[in-house]
């Protein structure tokens, strides 16, 4: 009865931090709250204009009461125009906006962009995943807007002052970007405030009481835990290797030597089956990878190993999507014999925006 009488539904958001960093702003910054701000304020209008609209077709959500609804504290912040579509039309639903924690949503189906409302963790850190026997596996992931700066062939090791992540600003410069947000959300933000893992007691009393004060719906602090350890963990930056030994001038690197064609015979290779999700259910297929034994000569010593040389995936041509799938089997069959990079090719294909 109370999802029929109020229709409630949540519009949100999610990958702020790292617009923000493409943008050039750092997320503590006052450009950045201000770029919130304005953002939230479009989604807020533009959900409530297309809620009167439905009002208009459909009806007005069964509880609605003009008068008392446009006496609320959030309607009375509604632009004058969108109070008096209401107040003539109705609204079809209660609330129409939340911006959700989308941690696994944007692993997921968004490359890794920042989740909900929050900065990047981390750029490259360590997550911890629960499998289905209650055993846990960590994977390395890296933020999306730091392997997108990387492939344009930037230099990693001096990033720009907007990429800032959670754990390099204070409390108090997270808890404002919630401020400037929540007036244009009309039930909660999950946000989350990073404390170190000796922050005071009196500090974090400090921080709810601003929250209060400040009229936030809600605020989390999280704080590093050595017993129950950490779903996100940032990665250490690698110490620079020691300096490769001179190589020879008759060396021949086996991982980039050209491949002219596919060498005839039976192949060595391995098969995995993919499952995958679309709007008509869970989809498998199956992903074959082909081995060929390439020979080369490296500080002078010849090497032999096994290089990836085919990729294939049966699919059949019938439909576009099969067709793309077939093509980029054999767009990165060409990469592997030609000796370039199948990880900054899978890179740059994870860029498009299907």
């Amino acid at each position: 009865n109370e999802a029929q009488n109020k229709r409630r539904i949540g519009l949100g958001f999610l990958g702020l931090g790292d617009a923000c960093v493409m943008l050039g702003l750092r997320y503590d910054s006052d450009d950045a709250r201000r770029f919130a701000a304005d953002m939230a304020r479009t989604l807020r209008d533009a959900a409530y204009a297309a809620s009167v609209d439905l009002a208009k077709e459909k009806g007005a959500f069964p509880l609605f009461d003009a008068k008392k609804y446009l006496d609320s504290g959030f309607a009375k912040r509604l632009p004058e125009a969108l109070r008096a579509d209401i107040a003539a039309h109705g609204i079809r639903n209660s609330h129409l906006l939340a911006v959700a924690p989308t941690g696994t949503i944007s692993l997921a189906f968004a490359d890794n962009a920042s989740n909900g409302i929050e900065p990047a963790f981390s750029w490259v850190y360590t997550r911890k995943k629960r499998m289905a026997d209650n055993t846990t596996r960590e994977y390395e992931v890296a933020d999306h807007a730091w392997r997108l700066y990387r492939s344009m062939g930037r230099d990693m090791s001096a990033l720009p002052p907007a990429f800032v992540t959670a754990l390099e600003m204070s409390a108090a410069d997270h808890m404002k970007m919630l401020q400037v947000v929540q007036p244009f959300i009309d039930t909660s933000i999950s946000k989350t405030v990073n404390v170190p893992a000796d922050y005071p007691y009196d500090d974090f009393k400090d921080l709810y009481l601003q929250a209060w004060k400040a009229g936030l719906k809600g605020l989390a602090t999280y704080r590093p835990n050595a017993v129950l350890g950490a779903v996100l963990q940032a990665t250490p930056t690698a110490a620079a290797p020691a300096a490769a030994s001179a190589q020879t001038a008759d060396d021949i690197d086996p991982l980039t030597r050209r491949i002219e064609g596919r060498p005839s015979g039976d192949l060595q290779a391995v098969t995995s089956k993919i499952s995958y999700m679309t709007s008509e259910g869970q989809k498998t297929v199956y992903l074959s990878v082909s081995f060929a034994e390439v020979e080369g000569r490296v500080n002078g010593e010849a090497v032999r190993i096994e290089r990836p040389i085919e990729f294939f995936m049966p699919a059949g041509q019938r439909d576009e999507g099969q067709q793309w799938i077939a093509s980029n089997m054999r767009l990165l069959s060409l990469v592997a014999r030609s000796g370039g990079s199948i990880a900054k090719s899978l890179q740059n294909m994870r860029e498009v925006v299907w």
